[in-house]
């Protein structure tokens, strides 16, 4: 269990290590955490933004290979006005690995002006690699900044392959720089907007 995180720590980052299956968080007023997700099996993450003010920015990617399963479960419980809390995960899969995420953000009726996005991509690196995501919104006041959700899964597009073995890549190549540009995506950006 980690926190309550309080206002007089105004950004903290945490790190979920791949052994950890369940993990409980508490954000209390005016306080931000970075979460990074490195769960590589059964991960079951809880989150609080139990006061105003109060922001979250969970980030995760995962490779798998072979027969490797990750199994995500998230909610994000937003219970206080004017919170953010963001959600994204980016998962590349080889062999027959696949990848289970249940995400949800709940906005309870006191969290007025708060604002969620959650999102998942997966990118298939094999005909038998599986991807699964359910992300879910639940929103119990009319009066939110912004929520979203996304979700999507999708092969390598053949012409960015065809692009980057134009300019001399072979296809081995080509096909790692576009995996690591697409996992890079859930780390960067949270770092856009915390420094």
């Amino acid at each position: 269990h980690i926190g309550p995180l309080n206002a007089d720590l105004p950004l903290k980052r945490i790190s979920i290590a791949p052994d950890i299956k369940e993990e409980t968080i508490e954000i209390k007023s005016g306080a931000s955490a970075v979460v990074a997700v490195e769960s590589k099996g059964v991960l079951h993450l809880g989150i609080t933004l139990s006061g105003a003010d109060a922001a979250v920015d969970v980030r995760g990617s995962f490779v798998g290979n072979g027969e490797d399963r990750q199994n995500i479960s998230l909610v994000i419980r937003q219970s206080a006005p004017r919170t953010s809390a963001r959600a994204t995960f980016r998962t590349a899969l080889y062999g027959s690995s696949s990848s289970l995420f249940d995400g949800l953000i709940v906005i309870t009726p006191e969290a007025e002006e708060s604002s969620a996005i959650l999102s998942y991509r997966a990118l298939l690196l094999s005909e038998h690699a599986r991807a699964r995501p359910i992300p879910r919104l639940e929103i119990h006041t009319k009066k939110v900044a912004l929520c979203r959700h996304e979700a999507s899964v999708s092969n390598v597009r053949q012409s960015d392959l065809f692009y980057l073995q134009s300019r001399g890549m072979v296809k081995e190549e080509a096909q790692r720089l576009l995996v690591e540009g697409f996992l890079r995506e859930a780390v960067v950006s949270s770092y856009i907007r915390y420094t």
